[in-house]
């Protein structure tokens, strides 16, 4: 899923479905990466055309964290195809956070242990 062609599909059905799924009012994580600014606009615009609040959960730890991470599920057997190589080539292509995203983003640092009950109500309070 990390080359171009794969990538566009998997955002292109990931925001299909979610726009069914709220158009039937149920609400919806999506969860990925969205490094690209282009699949970020999308689906923001997906988000107003659908009357809904967008917040961007912007998941940072730095590269050792990440590297580490990596080592640890390849060790445990996990056949995802992300690799350091993988991870250097995202960090070095991400598309910054646009201006407009800065005021509905809620940046957590996940190097740390995550309160995911803090989490989720500032979700909730948050307003932009």
């Amino acid at each position: 899923i990390y080359e171009a062609e794969a990538s566009h599909a998997v955002y292109q059905h990931l925001l299909a479905t979610s726009e069914n799924l709220l158009n039937a009012g149920v609400s919806v994580i999506l969860d990925a990466a969205f490094l690209d600014a282009g699949n970020r606009r999308l689906a923001r615009r997906l988000a107003r055309s659908c009357n809904v609040r967008c917040v961007i959960i912007n998941a940072v730890a730095d590269e050792q964290t990440l590297s580490l991470r990596l080592k640890r599920r390849k060790a445990s057997g996990d056949t995802s195809e992300a690799d350091l190589a993988v991870l250097r080539h995202q960090v070095a292509t991400r598309d910054p956070l646009e201006t407009n995203e800065l005021a509905m983003t809620i940046t957590v640092d996940t190097a740390e242990d995550v309160d995911v009950a803090a989490l989720v109500a500032r979700i909730r309070e948050f307003k932009y």
